[in-house]
């Protein structure tokens, strides 16, 4: 089950993954929003801009979750005041089955950069 939350305080939402057992119970939980920040924040490293100068939000187009438990973002990261922002297109892999929950990034890929 995918929850997006609204946090009131940073005006952002905040996305996590749970899985709920036969019997009701919450059996495995995973924090997307850091998963995609991680992986973001590396490539923006990557490309030679400093982490700490960027925030990150999510666009309500084009996140997506579809029925063989592949999740879809799109991510922008910026500079706040500023015009500077870096686009990102990222594809997270639910692991199905009895397995405890995990997901993994299988595709992230730069859209836009200012």
């Amino acid at each position: 089950m995918l929850i997006r939350q609204y946090d009131i305080r940073f005006g952002t939402d905040v996305y996590r993954l749970y899985r709920i057992g036969a019997d009701g119970a919450l059996s495995g939980e995973i924090d997307l929003d850091k998963m995609i920040e991680d992986a973001v924040y590396a490539r923006l490293q990557k490309i030679g801009r400093k982490r700490d100068d960027y925030s990150m939000f999510y666009t309500n187009n084009g996140s997506t979750l579809g029925n063989d438990g592949t999740l879809r973002f799109k991510v922008v990261a910026f500079i706040v005041k500023k015009d500077r922002e870096v686009d990102y297109d990222v594809v997270i892999k639910v692991t199905p089955g009895a397995t405890p929950l995990r997901a993994r990034i299988v595709k992230i890929v730069q859209t836009h950069a200012e």
